[in-house]
């Protein structure tokens, strides 16, 4: 019996791309277009990685424009906490060896002017909303 000749369209690829965006598994995809999982991995491998790689540009870019903004001090914190290279960080303590205060600690010296200003503005928008 001979092989199935696949020939896959520019639209089929840009679905494709745009359903790897969306969070879609590859089985999913391949559900879709009634193919073997290993077939979508192997004509549609650029496809897949691009697809998810611009939807995490999106979503990302959007973290940081939120967090910036001074709008949203939860993404702000949040932002901070997992890419300020260790410089935000709570410290997790068990009961037995939580300290009086054990508020998380920044190190304001590590800090520029403009930083310890928003960080104060942020602080005042938490403490009031």
């Amino acid at each position: 019996m001979a092989k199935k000749i696949l020939a896959f369209t520019k639209k089929d690829r840009e679905k494709v791309k745009k359903l790897a965006g969306y969070g879609l598994r590859d089985e999913d995809i391949a559900n879709i277009f009634d193919l073997a999982e290993s077939t979508i991995k192997h004509h549609f491998k650029n496809e897949l990685a691009k697809g998810r790689s611009n939807a995490f540009d999106k979503v990302a870019k959007t973290a940081f424009n939120m967090a910036k903004s001074g709008e949203c001090p939860t993404m702000t914190i949040f932002w901070l906490k997992t890419r300020g290279h260790g410089q935000f960080k709570e410290t997790q303590f068990t009961k037995d060896e939580t300290p009086e205060d054990s508020t998380p600690q920044i190190d304001l010296k590590k800090l520029s002017k403009d930083e310890r200003a928003k960080l104060k503005e942020l602080l005042k928008k938490a403490h009031t909303a």
